[in-house]
């Protein structure tokens, strides 16, 4: 505050207007040019109207050769009238040459004083380092500011107040979200549990554990929100990705995805190893629910169970191989009989039979 008190003292001083920098510079010029400049307009006036030779004389000369023409005919009268003009214009030119040089009085004493005004104003716009002709709104951007230091009691006590009625309003909303956040955890929390029993993790107990802290808060609210999981009986639940192994957290995310699609869409859900360690009736069910999660985005699965497969919409069988030192994985389109051989040879292996092909076109007719 100190610091731009000073300088706005020493502008103050200055007192520099609008425009008074460029009409300064304007004068120095033609104060600093003022010998040349009375020599260039004598010169001009006397080229114009002199005793000798001058403008006016010739102009003057060639009227009344012109003039003692009778009868002339219409190029020579446009010309005489032009010629006529021109000597007016000359007069009148040279009117206003004299009546300059007659008024005009070179001032050293002024060009002193312009020239000091000029060097303040430089060397104030070099201190600040800005252009000499940006020093009037520099001025007033320096007192803007000093005025907002002035009140910035007043501007403080205002913005602590509107920080107190934020918080406030905040603290309404957010926990309003944390109540919903409770009844919908419950909810979510016991749909989850019902889906794991039909994926064959009968002994899994889901649970969602909500921490509110309101000195945690921050643009999701005041909650810190952790899915828990027990996969085995009397074990108590701990974080799901410190307890969960790759193909439980697969029947884990797909159980959620499948609740929660009830209620939100994601365009594409990816699932491998979803059907890890199990097998039969539970791998049905795996492949009756990526079926109903397809029906509202695209799931991409990677599944070696045939009860999975046989429920996709399009097939694409992997195959990697590798040559000498390099690898290479193709995908490659199933479709009618080629579709019908690998879902049997995922079935009963190699060598395949004529039950196993029957059971799985039966698997995927079902299916579809």
């Amino acid at each position: 505050a100190q610091l731009l008190q000073y300088q706005v003292q020493e502008l103050d001083l200055l007192a520099l207007n609008d425009g008074e920098l460029e009409q300064l510079e304007l004068e120095q010029k033609q104060l600093s040019n003022a010998e040349s400049t009375i020599l260039l307009v004598r010169n001009a006036s006397e080229i114009c109207d002199s005793e000798n030779s001058s403008i006016l004389t010739a102009l003057h000369n060639a009227l009344q050769q012109l003039g003692n023409i009778e009868a002339k005919p219409k190029p020579l009268e446009d010309a005489y009238e032009l010629l006529n003009s021109a000597e007016i214009q000359i007069q009148e030119a040279t009117s206003e040459l004299n009546h300059f040089i007659d008024a005009f009085e070179a001032d050293p004493l002024r060009l002193q004083q312009v020239e000091e005004r000029l060097s303040s104003c430089y060397d104030i716009a070099r201190k600040h380092r800005i252009k000499p002709v940006d020093l009037v709104i520099f001025h007033q951007q320096l007192r803007a500011e000093i005025d907002q230091l002035g009140g910035s009691e007043i501007l403080l006590e205002k913005l602590q107040e509107e920080v107190v009625q934020l918080h406030k309003q905040y603290m309404e909303v957010a926990t309003q979200l944390s109540s919903e956040r409770a009844k919908s955890a419950k909810k979510l929390q016991s749909a989850v549990n019902q889906q794991l029993q039909k994926l064959n993790m009968k002994s899994a107990s889901f649970k969602i554990d909500i921490n509110t802290d309101s000195d945690a808060a921050n643009a999701s609210g005041i909650d810190a929100i952790e899915f828990l999981i027990s996969t085995n009986p009397g074990q108590p639940v701990k974080p799901l990705g410190k307890v969960a192994s790759g193909g439980e957290l697969s029947r884990i995310s797909l159980a959620i995805q499948v609740v929660a699609a009830q209620s939100s869409a994601t365009p594409t859900l990816v699932f491998d190893e979803v059907d890890v360690g199990i097998g039969g009736a539970t791998a049905d069910v795996v492949g009756k629910l990526l079926q109903q999660l397809g029906k509202q985005g695209q799931v991409i699965c990677v599944t070696h169970l045939p009860q999975v497969a046989s429920k996709a919409q399009q097939h694409l069988l992997v195959h990697k191989e590798t040559q000498q030192k390099t690898s290479q994985s193709t995908l490659t389109e199933l479709e009618g009989e080629d579709k019908i051989l690998e879902v049997a040879r995922m079935m009963g292996g190699t060598k395949l039979t004529q039950q196993t092909v029957a059971h799985a076109r039966e698997m995927l007719e079902l299916a579809g």
